[in-house]
């Protein structure tokens, strides 16, 4: 009786597995691994140094040309897009709550690295990197100026600009 509840189990399973229909897709699987952004500061600085105050309002700048010079790496002809604000500086010494406002030029010469017919790239702007041996190139120039109020308490004051590049 065992043998025969065996046989029987073994030529249930076999039909069974007979009448199974079984079906296989392959999908393809790829990725493109590119270069990601380097951004180098190669000079320069956004020390405006001693500002003697006024009876009014006034702006101090430093052009471009005279601030920081970055070099930016990634993949050519890629397009990228840039973001930045314009910032509060705040006195370090005092609890006043004086303030400058710096508000950031930002141009570009393309893969050239010296200051002939910057353009200016405006917040929230896309741009295309230029090749230079198979490499993405961009020069970024940055300067701004600095809105002064005839109130601002003596002291140091500092603040952090923070340019967002991405693809």
């Amino acid at each position: 009786m065992k043998i025969l509840a065996s046989i029987l189990l073994l030529i249930l399973t076999y039909q069974s597995s007979i009448s199974q229909n079984n079906s296989n897709i392959n999908i393809p699987i790829t990725c493109k691994l590119i270069k990601g952004i380097q951004i180098e500061k190669l000079n320069g600085d956004l020390n405006f140094g001693e500002i003697v105050l006024q009876t009014n309002e006034f702006i101090e700048t430093k052009t471009p040309s005279d601030g920081v010079v970055f070099k930016l790496k990634t993949e050519p002809y890629r397009n990228i897009f840039v973001n930045y604000s314009s910032i509060e500086l705040l006195n370090n010494y005092t609890n006043s709550s004086s303030s400058i406002f710096f508000v950031p030029t930002l141009v570009h010469t393309g893969k050239s690295s010296s200051y002939t017919n910057p353009i200016e790239i405006p917040n929230n702007s896309s741009l295309t990197v230029e090749n230079e041996n198979g490499t993405g190139i961009l020069y970024l120039w940055l300067g701004g100026t600095l809105n002064v109020n005839p109130n601002s308490t003596e002291g140091n004051y500092s603040g952090i600009l923070t340019i967002n590049i991405t693809y």
